[in-house]
């Protein structure tokens, strides 16, 4: 019989910040690229961690942002949203487009992680690097 594997030690998880912004969406999908108008919860990455070839220009311009629409699941430290993928409209300063994709977001709150640290079970940083993990 085999016994139990020790768990995985994951490295640690590449943090980032993000920010909400108000800015002008469209859906490229429809004919002519109809305006969905400004939305509120469009949060995009302030700090330049993730693959730049992803989410960034190579000048450090973000390319990359999510409108957050619906929230999933309250959770301990946050909350999971469900939010569309977006790209940034070439040449302008405040304006994105569908990409098509739907990507869940698990938003953490510090302020909260600092608060409630060692009273749960769940480690939110383990979380995360064991997303990073499966990730890739």
């Amino acid at each position: 019989m085999i016994g139990a594997m020790p768990p995985v030690n994951f490295d640690a998880p590449i943090m980032e910040e993000g920010q909400r912004i108000r800015a002008q969406v469209y859906d490229s999908l429809s004919r002519g690229g109809t305006s969905l108008g400004l939305k509120d919860n469009v949060l995009i990455r302030t700090s330049p961690l993730m693959p730049p070839s992803y989410t960034h220009h190579s000048d450090g311009r973000t390319t990359r942002a999510y409108w957050i629409y619906k929230k999933v699941k309250k959770a301990i430290y946050g909350k999971v949203t469900v939010a569309y993928e977006l790209e940034k409209l070439p040449g302008s300063p405040s304006s994105w487009r569908l990409t098509g994709r739907h990507v869940a977001v698990k938003m953490l709150l510090w302020e909260q992680i600092r608060r409630l640290s060692g009273r749960f079970e769940e480690d939110p940083i383990k979380e995360i690097a064991a997303m990073q993990y499966l990730h890739g």
